[in-house]
């Protein structure tokens, strides 16, 4: 979508969420991630907590496809920014914030190796993501928690809420950076870790659609009673 229309969304209302959102979206596209910046910069006061995180993640998105980018200054500038919005414009981040850090290091096998990604994925587990039914303080790889390369530290993730949306596109990612490292037992490991949860979170599902149906019956014979 062309740049001109970015005037016109923010012409009627300036501060409406959905089209801050929308301007912010088409200048990130075009690789004008500053000039969306300072647009998230004059309207953030207006927006409310949801459109704020929806923004932030658009922004932080939008470096992973910066040309040039596969070093470490990538990673140091994403984690900055992640905390610069937090701090000035009171950015919640969420899971998709982390699923957006997490490509950051993964995407790069000269800048993370397999070791460095088991510590990764165990930072994780410690932070309350799921290893197939163990306990968190049993991490999967047995890593001590450590600085990645270049003096950074991660950030404690926001917990996952959904296994389709959160949990299974960041353990995929997990898998394949294992692969691409030569690292086939810690794939297979995460593998059988993202199998387990599918399981779960299908368990989970079918209790409660049963449980709904119940709800539904009971309701029905309520209703015929009275």
């Amino acid at each position: 979508m062309s740049l001109r229309v970015v005037p016109l969304l923010l012409r009627g209302d300036p501060a409406r969420a959905p089209n801050v959102t929308h301007a912010v979206s088409i200048l990130v596209s075009a690789k004008r991630i500053l000039a969306a910046r300072k647009l998230f910069a004059r309207t953030h006061r207006d927006l409310d907590p949801k459109s704020k995180t929806l923004i932030a993640n658009i922004i932080l998105h939008g470096y992973l496809n910066r040309p040039h980018s596969q070093n470490a200054r990538l990673v140091r500038h994403i984690l900055r920014t992640k905390a610069f919005l937090e701090a000035e414009y009171a950015v919640v981040s969420d899971q998709v914030t982390t699923n957006i850090v997490i490509k950051a290091l993964l995407q790069r096998p000269a800048f993370l190796d397999a070791t460095r990604v088991r510590t990764v994925f165990d930072h994780l587990v410690r932070c309350g993501y799921p290893a197939g039914g163990t306990p968190a303080a049993v991490v999967p790889f047995g890593t001590r928690a450590a600085a990645i390369p270049g003096g950074l530290r991660l950030p404690a993730p926001a917990p996952p809420t959904s296994f389709n949306k959160h949990i299974r596109p960041l353990y995929k990612m997990f898998i394949k950076a294992f692969y691409l490292r030569g690292d086939i037992h810690a794939a297979k490991t995460v593998v059988g870790i993202l199998q387990r949860e599918a399981a779960a979170a299908a368990y989970e599902l079918a209790k409660r659609n049963h449980a709904r149906r119940l709800g539904r019956v009971r309701k029905a014979r309520k209703s015929g009673a009275g």
